[in-house]
């Protein structure tokens, strides 16, 4: 559907590829009062189709032209064909490659892995793509290759690699880690589609994502997923700090960092502790994780936090204290080489729990507002915005019952500054 206000007529001209089809025509006219126009499309093969816009008619320097559009087209795979039989991987997972690739070229040593071979120079590969950390993590990259002096990709760049691999049906040859063996496989550009449609390389970057926290927090595909976006086929590495990076900003990244980033579009779960909460990620969500260390970032749209605020028991059990709490980003700093092979026991609040621990720094940003009551002489209201470190060594398998304690910390934090600015407070 388009939508626009004309105050006489505009004409919108649909182009896409051979084989696209659009009904009722490829020229769509607004004309006053009218504001909107539906049109469907018809596509003769299975793929990645773009669809672009051109204005015509009286008010067409009063529009800006649209940005070029996506249509997922799904192929028809029978269950014998599925790509997860094939390669016997868990549905929505990655093959991950054992085509490799050692780079110096960032922070620390990385070992980048494809499914297809590495060629030229500067290196690249139209292979699935993941990137192994110095913590044994493999971080899924790209699913439709990736040039090594071209790690941070833009939505047209994107664009153009997919439609290029599945314009048309092809066979590829890929090469894959299958318990301790590399094994060969044909696949096709079905297959290829396949793992899109389902957002494999969203639910394994959640997976190696949540496996760098501790066991308390989970971040996790929805099991339905109706939305496709073509930026769920890609993220990006950066050897820098994020300043430029919409949404992705803010974060307390040493500029040595080397830092893969994601903003996906899809419904997700996020757990902390026993509770969940459902939300929606559209561009404007930020996954990050420092891939030479075990750390790693979430910013949340003011939409999200809100919900996360009335969601969440350990935010919500702070408001009955006059602690009100909206977390708009959150980073755990950890330093893997705290982990300690001896288990212990730890009383969460309720029962006994085996715990093995984990060393890191807490980072949280957003505001806090606190209630102060003397009855019948005084009511202050204090409102903050800023961000606090919280340095804690943690327990892996703590619930929420240690996490408020956190919280604790949060709040107190936040109405001090240490003798190094570590905590930037401002007044709302």
């Amino acid at each position: 559907m388009l939508s626009a206000r004309p105050s006489n007529k505009l004409n919108i001209l649909l182009h896409s590829e051979n084989g696209v089809a659009f009904y009722p025509s490829s020229s769509l006219e607004i004309t006053y009062p009218d504001t909107k126009q539906e049109f469907m499309v018809e596509a003769e093969k299975a793929g990645i189709k773009t669809i672009s816009y051109g204005v015509e008619g009286p008010n067409k320097h009063d529009f800006k032209i649209p940005e070029e559009s996506v249509v997922f087209v799904e192929p028809q795979v029978l269950q014998n064909e599925s790509v997860y039989s094939k390669l016997f991987v868990p549905k929505r997972e990655l093959p991950i490659g054992c085509n490799e690739y050692v780079s110096n070229g960032l922070s620390c040593e990385l070992h980048f892995f494809s499914t297809e071979k590495w060629t030229g120079s500067p290196p690249s590969t139209s292979g699935i793509v993941h990137i192994r950390t110095p913590s044994n993590q493999y971080i899924p990259l790209s699913m439709t290759g990736l040039r090594l002096d071209e790690l941070q990709v833009s939505k047209k760049g994107i664009i153009e690699k997919t439609v290029a691999l599945t314009s048309a049906y092809k066979v590829l040859e890929i090469f894959f880690i299958n318990g301790d063996t590399c094994t060969r496989k044909e696949l096709n550009s079905d297959n290829l589609l396949e793992l899109m449609k389902d957002d494999a390389l969203v639910s394994s970057f959640l997976r190696t994502f949540s496996g760098m926290a501790p066991q308390w927090l989970n971040i996790e595909t929805s099991e339905i997923n109706e939305v496709f976006d073509i930026q769920n086929i890609a993220v990006n590495l950066a050897k820098s700090s994020l300043h430029d990076v919409e949404h992705c900003s803010g974060f307390p990244l040493s500029p040595l960092s080397s830092i893969s980033y994601f903003q996906p579009a899809f419904n997700y779960e996020l757990r902390v502790g026993s509770d969940e909460a459902s939300l929606f990620a559209e561009g404007d969500t930020c996954f990050a994780a420092d891939v030479c260390k075990q750390s790693i970032f979430v910013h949340f749209p003011k939409r999200s936090a809100n919900k996360l605020k009335n969601t969440l028991g350990v935010i919500r059990d702070m408001k009955d204290k006059g602690v009100d709490i909206r977390v708009d980003s959150v980073g755990l700093l950890g330093s893997p080489g705290t982990y300690d092979k001896e288990e212990h026991v730890l009383w969460n609040g309720t029962h006994l729990e085996e715990v093995s621990p984990f060393s890191y720094h807490m980072w949280l940003k957003g505001d806090v507002t606190w209630k102060m009551q003397i009855p019948a002489k005084v009511d202050v209201t204090l409102s903050i915005t800023g961000e606090s470190f919280i340095y804690y060594n943690e327990m892996e398998n703590v619930s929420s019952f240690l996490l408020s304690k956190l919280i604790d910390l949060f709040s107190q934090n936040f109405n001090k500054k240490t003798s190094n600015e570590k905590n930037l407070l401002k007044a709302c």
